[in-house]
């Protein structure tokens, strides 16, 4: 369960937002999403969020820039973040490390390993 995670979803694709919103709350998260990099942002100055997920493929900021942005903050240098998108090649995987996320999901993924992946990275 995620009692009480603080989960930014980040995707422009509203059915995956809605859907990743769901899933997070439905096991106790606390969620607040985005349809892109301007609102994620806009969301940060009064709320830390525990854990990102982030698709990577948005127009005008891909997630590689939120990311960049989002860790140049000082107080959410260290928020674990997962790459949530539809690139899944090996090459993909390792930009997205290479980006400073900390996993990578492919879409369409699995709830429950995702829960169990946000469970993970939220642990103190």
């Amino acid at each position: 369960m995620l009692d009480g995670t603080a989960v930014l979803v980040a995707d422009d694709d509203p059915d995956n937002l809605e859907m990743l919103a769901y899933i997070m709350s439905a096991e106790g998260a606390t969620v607040r999403t985005a349809s892109n990099a301007r609102e994620a942002m806009e969301l940060l100055p009064d709320w830390k969020p525990d854990v990102l997920l982030l698709d990577i493929e948005m127009p005008v900021t891909d997630g590689y820039e939120l990311l960049s942005a989002i860790r140049s903050r000082a107080d959410l240098r260290n928020v674990p973040a997962v790459a949530v998108t539809g690139l899944g090649y090996p090459s993909d995987k390792d930009r997205a490390f290479e980006a400073g996320f900390d996993a990578h999901m492919t879409k369409p993924f699995d709830g429950a390993a995702l829960v169990e992946l946000i469970e993970w990275l939220a642990a103190p």
